[in-house]
């Protein structure tokens, strides 16, 4: 069910973009119904069925847009400098989680570079396209 009250904004905050309901304040800020990586994927805070067809259709637009942006800037990087990427991309927890990219790095050592961070792309589009 559509919010009664709906007033799409969309801000970017340099982690992305983030996506509220200007017509409803919550934790004195405008309530967050959504964010969308500079990868171009979208999350959800509300139930879809929040959000009224128009503003999902644009928000939808935005992250196709993210993503293509991306995509262009990541296919013009070396491979030294896909790899710096994925390599700081931070881990989720704390303390012996480490980052896939290392793992598929260690546990590749015999291959060559190249090869070694195809592989890296490889679960980097998996996990975060």
């Amino acid at each position: 069910m559509a919010a009664q009250k709906f007033e799409l904004f969309m801000g970017c905050m340099g982690n992305g973009t983030t996506v509220c309901n200007k017509a409803v304040y919550e934790h004195g800020d405008y309530k967050t119904i959504a964010h969308i990586s500079n990868h171009g994927v979208i999350k959800f805070y509300v139930p879809e069925d929040y959000i009224p067809a128009d503003a999902m259709e644009k928000i939808k637009k935005t992250a196709e847009r993210s993503k293509a942006e991306f995509l262009e800037k990541w296919n013009q990087k070396t491979t030294r400098q896909k790899c710096e990427y994925m390599l700081d991309i931070p881990s989720i927890g704390y303390g012996g989680v480490m980052n896939p990219f290392y793992v598929i790095w260690d546990n590749n050592r015999d291959l060559p570079f190249e090869e070694r961070v195809k592989l890296m792309e490889e679960k980097f589009f998996q996990t975060h396209m």
